[in-house]
């Protein structure tokens, strides 16, 4: 049994949707001590979004009425 592929698939799974393509390949050669360090650490570059801009609709048109599209 391969303990080193099994801890790093668990790693993998327990902190995400499971490896990208090719990932897993990599780690199995990085091992599992640079793996652990590497998915753990927090990344070093942060990219924020701009928020959206919320604009004022107005008052709520009444329900049925053909405004509620428009809105």
């Amino acid at each position: 049994m391969d303990t080193q592929r099994l801890e790093i698939a668990r790693l993998f799974h327990r902190t995400g949707f499971g490896p990208k393509p090719g990932e897993f390949a990599e780690a199995l050669r990085a091992g599992v001590t640079s793996t652990r360090s590497k998915i753990l650490s927090a990344p070093s570059k942060v990219s924020f979004v701009t928020p959206p801009e919320i604009t004022d609709l107005g008052a709520r048109p009444e329900p049925n009425s053909p405004d509620v599209v428009e809105f």
